[in-house]
């Protein structure tokens, strides 16, 4: 099962179980609420009301929940807030109506000791959609699955879990964490953003974002800031290193980009790629900010990914990652790393070893320069071929040039 799925059905789960919440509230305050106000000889069946209510939740959860989650939300992306509020108003009313009849068919069939397909309980059954207690049913579910709708919105906002970890007050006070990050930056952004105008482009990027955003949740990783035409992504260490997920991150990010490549051809008239940098180290975690509060990081390994980023540039690389990142990653076999030698980039003491990873295999070429072997590597790639490394490699690693303004 994709993780994305398997978070979609956890968000479901945890609707239904809030939306079981509201119905037992309302159930509790009916009952007191009788206690209270009703003659002395009125009776009020408390069990079959929480039966009912059960019943109600399931089938709403079953048919809401799913739908809203699954499939509104989604669509939801393609249009404004008010938008959305009125056809989650309009799916909701409709669950309401389709989820009542058999609530209501049970709940009198229950209650008066009769079959549930006697025509007396089909008769009041039907009634009920004429009753205010109808109209009262429809007004407070359609306020809490706005309620509920609104929560969701604001958790996608924030990332994945991090709402509930602004409510729950994890990060009120600063922590310490290892974490990786990865800065995702679009080559030739500049031209691409002078030749289409500023609209299109913005329009561009925010094609970009969408298709790249389930690759990216699918790794495990966590969208930390969209900053121009830079995505800057982060995994906790652990799940990060795991299989080589940021690494397969970054070279899935390429192959959708290539898959849609004729697609943004057609539309923007340019084929979009993306270099990165890939680096870990300890962050201070922590929630920011009075009116508008969010978790920021802040530390070295921050700045160094920027740095290392700027390298791609020099060797004409697509991905360059740190060494001391490399080393707790098991590399797939289907990859090949290269040392690109130790840089010591501005605002640090010590040098960063450096390395670049292709998703090519190499075998038996002789090359000059950095920039002559990451050219044929990525000609390979285009060309699907398959070729040798030992020569290659030993010959890069000796004769590599450093990328000027490292």
């Amino acid at each position: 099962m994709k993780r994305g799925t398997r978070v979609k059905l956890i968000q479901a789960g945890f609707v239904s179980l809030f939306w079981l919440g509201i119905a037992l509230f309302k159930v509790i305050y009916d009952y007191l609420f009788i206690q209270v106000s009703a003659k002395p000889d009125y009776q009020y069946d408390l069990s079959t009301d929480v039966f009912t209510s059960i019943l109600v939740v399931a089938l709403a959860g079953l048919l809401g929940a799913t739908t809203m989650v699954f499939i509104l939300k989604d669509i939801y992306k393609n249009f404004p807030l008010w938008v959305t509020l009125l056809i989650n108003a309009f799916t909701i009313t409709s669950v309401i109506i389709i989820v009542c009849f058999p609530a209501s068919m049970f709940y009198f069939s229950y209650s008066r000791g009769l079959p549930l397909w006697n025509e007396l309980v089909i008769e009041n059954s039907w009634s009920f959609y004429l009753r205010p207690d109808f109209l009262i049913v429809l007004l407070v579910w359609t306020v809490v699955s706005m309620l509920t709708l609104v929560f969701l919105q604001v958790n996608d906002r924030y990332g994945h879990g991090k709402l509930l970890d602004l409510l729950m007050g994890r990060y009120y006070s600063p922590k310490q964490e290892e974490r990786i990050f990865m800065f995702l930056d679009m080559k030739s952004s500049t031209t691409i953003a002078e030749t289409l105008g500023d609209k299109k482009y913005f329009t561009l990027l925010n094609r970009l974002y969408v298709d790249l955003n389930e690759v990216i949740h699918e790794s495990y990783g966590e969208i930390y800031q969209y900053v121009g035409d830079e995505i800057v992504i982060t995994w906790k260490l652990k799940s990060g290193i795991k299989k080589g997920r940021c690494i397969d991150c970054f070279f899935t990010v390429d192959q959708i980009l290539d898959r849609l490549s004729e697609e943004y051809f057609t539309s923007y008239g340019h084929r979009p790629e993306f270099k990165a940098a890939l680096h870990c180290g300890k962050v201070t975690t922590g929630e920011v900010g009075t009116v508008k509060k969010d978790i920021i990081y802040t530390g070295d390994v921050l700045n160094t990914t920027s740095r290392i980023l700027e390298c791609c540039n020099g060797f004409d690389a697509k991905l360059i990652v740190s060494d001391e990142l490399l080393k707790l990653i098991q590399t797939p076999t289907h990859y090949t790393v290269i040392s690109l030698g130790e840089f010591k980039f501005r605002g640090k003491r010590k040098e960063v070893p450096i390395s670049t990873v292709m998703n090519a295999n190499l075998e038996g070429i002789k090359v000059r320069t950095a920039k002559g072997l990451i050219r044929i590597i990525l000609a390979l790639e285009r060309d699907r071929l398959t070729i040798t490394k030992e020569t290659a490699a030993r010959a890069f690693i000796r004769q590599c040039r450093r990328p000027k303004n490292a």
